[in-house]
């Protein structure tokens, strides 16, 4: 059996225009490459780009408060069933 890869077909100069050779670089799409100043875009520490630097404890602190969140509404929804829980004995 064969599968058939579905393309995206755009006008050029349109925004979703990407050559097969900006997929595979590992550059950055034109339009965040357009929105992010040039110096955050160049290659920082361990092969990482500065906005990568910038964008971790922004993502660690996230990821953080979600994790609280739902600990906490995790706590409610299992509180609320074990009041409506009978006991055996």
């Amino acid at each position: 059996m064969q599968s058939t890869a579905t393309q995206v077909v755009s006008q050029p100069g349109t925004p979703t225009e990407t050559s097969s050779a900006e997929l595979t670089s590992g550059a950055p799409p034109r339009l965040f490459r357009a929105l992010v100043p040039q110096i955050l875009l160049r290659e920082g520490p361990l092969a990482l780009r500065w906005w990568q630097w910038i964008a971790l404890p922004i993502v660690a602190m996230l990821s953080v408060a979600i994790g609280l969140a739902l600990g906490v509404l995790t706590r409610v929804v299992l509180g609320v069933m074990s009041r409506h829980t009978g006991t055996v004995g």
